[in-house]
């Protein structure tokens, strides 16, 4: 894990050379990715009624997992949109990373 003033300013400096926003997503996630040193995350935005949209993944699998949050109607995005400010799920095996969305945690270990 790196997460120092040069990470920052790598940051900063690989910021203002995103043209769109998706891109600028794209990077924010890569760095917060190798900043706490973990393989997947996403950016989800909540739009009206609290329907998500993800907007930066590392990978299909988020996206996948995302739609299964929907499909279940729970997973830890959905408790986002439901108040919580943020959570680490660091194993989706883990009765207690995924006491709330067992279901979830199970197709999440599933995809990987």
């Amino acid at each position: 894990m790196r997460v120092g003033a040069e990470h920052f300013a790598e940051l900063a400096v690989a910021l203002h050379d995103e043209p769109t926003v998706r891109e600028t997503l794209d990077t924010v996630l890569r760095f917060a990715l190798d900043g706490v040193g973990c393989s997947m995350a996403g950016v989800v935005f909540v739009h009206g009624r609290g329907r998500i949209e993800t907007a930066a993944a590392p990978s299909e699998t988020v996206r996948e997992l995302e739609a299964v949050q929907v499909e279940l109607g729970a997973g830890p995005d959905l408790d986002l949109v439901s108040g919580d400010d943020w959570l680490i799920v660091s194993d989706t095996l883990d009765g207690v990373d995924c006491a709330g969305w067992p279901e979830w945690g199970a197709r999440a270990a599933g995809l990987g």
